[in-house]
């Protein structure tokens, strides 16, 4: 039944009274001591007050379900519940109660408040041998007290009898003719220790609906002060009262049927189990009775019943820009949950809040090292470069191929050019790569030399014009529209991995300002706005933990070009960025402040190092950095008995708690014609500016021939 894993989860129907309907409870028993719900009634004699057991059944099934849990022997399923000792079984273990006398039995528990009523025995004769007519004339105080049971909320479980038949006793039937005591209603078939049915066992058959398994052979219970082992769906049935006891110990506002629900839903229905005909809904399984079941949800509104959010759609990724501060404040904090039946569950939220790892994609990096990836064609005063795929177009013929990237630069005139990408970055027609001191595709980590703020979108359409203005330099003006780069959705460590990344939009534009200072040093301040519609600074926040949509970003900086000579350039540059947050109109993230982010880079190459055509570089940065900014979450904690959710605002500091800073060269060559030799290597110290993070290393060399 996996009641260990109950047990670890701090659920031992602590409280919850279960009134055993048997022969009776030996209440001097240690095991029981502290636990008796109270006097109980002997249905039989008519009178309050059960203090002995004529056999030894009674006390048996009572240990099964509560028996203390004092380290000797055996304990109890739910060893911290409590037994009402209800007598309805005779001296020589038969049951000759009249419709009144039963239903005094039923009436005292019901009064008493217990929970669950137990029933470890039954008659030999199917339902369908007995007309409704019957039950009407003989039983009907029983009815109307099994009715008033239910109605107040009680399980009441049946076992289904040790006949081996194809169908229970007309006891754990009763739902069948009446059908509104389903609600409350379990009919209990057994195990043996194989795990299948046992041989004496009835069968569920029409009760299958109502019926679970559960182990019934060689159980271990108390026995006239000692112990003894027994077998019969007599045992079966205490083991799913008890596990009725823990949920509703754990869970108070459920109703029976909900618990029973949650008992049918979770029980292990594969392999044998899933034959309905014998084992129902299949064999009693607590430890996933006591997890989440069906969809699991984060609560958004002031009851349980009000606005939530499933929680596979609720997550952030934090970017490397954020570092693990985000994520850590907010990872060690308990966030309420809920399950198809409203349970409350805690659950840490750094499960749903997280650093989206090492950004570093190392075979991406190796692929495009060297510009190997696309092809280069030069027509006077015009470059374009781009890379083909392969894909099947629509109205068009299998294989055709269309381009899958491209960037084109062109000179129209004197001091004005024209640059167009697709599905390349943004940043490629500004600062060091729009003037062509080095190129992206030099570098292992490419972003290095580049505008950061550009450089978040690579997918979808760039263009930039240049122009002579005012007689002091050139200015290039441009916009953007894509979507993110190495989109989180790309990750399958991802919330929701499914989601279309194209949801992932960033739309923007630049300006640009270049002002020569003789004819080698270049001066160039940049300022532009980026728009993010459903990331952050590159990270990924969705459901009930999704930042507003269309985050602004402003940012400007400077990028120095200098033509050293004999072949030497030196570059570098800095930027900052204000962006300003928000929370998501649905999201309990309530409000986030503005955030300040900044980077640099300086760098140094050389043409000619050993011949024509070869190049070398070495370049210091740092990525992009937030500095200042904090997030307020308002995170449901808990809920209470009628289904009020509480909240705490937890306020958590989005600057980096580290500072990634990375020392990277590179070494090109061609070697023969149509063949080139690109080696890279870097060093990053506190990658993705955590603190913690060891230093990461890698090395990388390509050779490529064309033929």
């Amino acid at each position: 039944m996996n009641a260990a894993a109950a047990y670890a989860r701090g659920y031992t129907g602590l409280g919850v009274i279960t009134a055993v309907f048997d022969s009776g409870l030996d209440t001097s028993n240690s095991q029981f001591a502290g636990r008796i719900a109270g006097p109980g009634y002997d249905a039989i004699a008519g009178t309050v007050g059960v203090t002995t057991d004529d056999q030894w059944h009674g006390s048996f099934v009572a240990g099964v379900i509560a028996a203390d849990r004092d380290g000797v022997g055996m304990m109890g399923v739910a060893y911290g519940a409590e037994i009402l000792p209800i007598r309805v079984i005779n001296a020589n273990g038969s049951v000759t109660l009249s419709d009144a006398q039963l239903a005094a039995g039923i009436n005292y528990a019901t009064a008493a408040g217990a929970k669950v009523f137990n029933n470890s025995w039954n008659s030999t004769t199917p339902i369908s041998q007995v007309s409704l007519a019957s039950f009407n004339y003989w039983m009907p105080k029983t009815l109307a007290a099994y009715r008033a049971a239910v109605n107040a909320g009680a399980i009441i479980v049946f076992a289904a009898g040790n006949s081996g038949a194809s169908e229970p006793g007309f006891y754990a039937a009763l739902p069948s003719d009446f059908p509104e005591l389903k609600p409350g209603w379990v009919s209990a078939v057994a195990t043996d220790s194989s795990g299948k049915i046992a041989s004496y066992s009835n069968r569920c058959g029409s009760t299958a609906a109502w019926c679970l398994a559960a182990p019934g052979s060689s159980v271990v219970s108390v026995y006239h002060g000692g112990l003894t082992t027994a077998s019969g769906t007599s045992f079966a049935a205490p083991n799913i009262s008890a596990a009725a006891d823990i949920l509703y110990q754990e869970f108070p506002y459920l109703t029976n049927q909900q618990i029973l629900q949650i008992l049918f839903k979770s029980a292990t229905k594969t392999g044998i189990y899933a034959n309905q005909a014998i084992y129902g809904q299949g064999l009693l399984n607590l430890d996933a009775a006591t997890q989440p079941v069906g969809t699991v949800t984060v609560a958004q509104g002031a009851t349980v019943s009000g606005q939530t959010t499933p929680l596979s759609t609720t997550g952030t990724v934090m970017s490397g820009a954020f570092g693990a501060a985000f994520a850590k404040s907010m990872g060690s904090q308990q966030m309420l949950v809920l399950d198809s039946f409203n349970r409350g569950y805690a659950l840490p939220m750094s499960s749903v809040i997280r650093v989206a790892g090492d950004g570093y994609d190392t075979l991406r990096a190796l692929q495009g090292l060297g510009g190997g990836s696309m092809e280069t064609v030069r027509v006077g005063s015009t470059t374009l470069q781009f890379a083909y795929r392969t894909e099947q177009q629509s109205g068009g013929a299998d294989g055709r191929q269309v381009p899958g990237k491209f960037f084109l630069h062109s000179d129209l005139a004197a001091e004005q050019s024209l640059d167009l990408g697709y599905n390349v970055s943004p940043s490629l027609a500004f600062g060091a790569y729009g003037r062509h001191v080095i190129s992206d595709t030099d570098l292992p980590m490419g972003e290095a030399a580049a505008i950061p703020y550009l450089d978040l979108a690579d997918t979808g359409w760039t263009a930039a014009y240049a122009m002579k203005f005012l007689g002091v330099g050139t200015l290039k003006l441009g916009a953007f529209a894509g979507q993110a780069k190495s989109s989180p959705f790309e990750d399958v460590s991802y919330f929701d991995p499914s989601r279309d990344p194209q949801t992932a939009g960033m739309f923007g534009g630049a300006a640009e300002m270049t002002v020569p200072f003789g004819e080698a040093v270049k001066l160039g301040l940049d300022s532009g706005v980026l728009l993010e519609r459903s990331t952050f600074l590159g990270s990924m926040s969705d459901g009930a933990l999704a930042f507003g949509q269309n985050t602004p970003t402003v940012f400007g900086g400077f990028t120095v070009t200098a033509r050293l000579g004999e072949g030497y350039a030196l570059f570098g540059g800095a930027h900052l960025g204000v962006s300003k947050p928000s929370g998501g109109a649905d999201s309990l993230i309530q409000s986030a402040t503005t955030v300040v982010t900044q980077s640099f880079n300086l760098g140094l190459a050389k043409d000619k190092i050993w011949g024509e055509g070869d190049q070398a570089g070495v370049v210091f940065s740092q990525p992009l950095r937030a500095v200042s900014g904090n997030a307020t979450v308002s995170v449901p904690v808990g809920r209470d008995f009628f289904g009020n959710v509480s909240y705490t605002s937890v306020t958590s500091n989005l600057g980096a708690d580290g500072r990634e800073l990375d020392l990277q060269g590179f070494y090109k060559t061609p070697v023969a014609p149509g063949a080139s030799l690109n080696i890279g290597g870097m060093l990053r110290f506190q990658p993705d500016n955590v603190r913690s993070a060891a230093p990461a290393g890698v090395g990388m060399a390509q050779f490529r021939m064309t033929f």
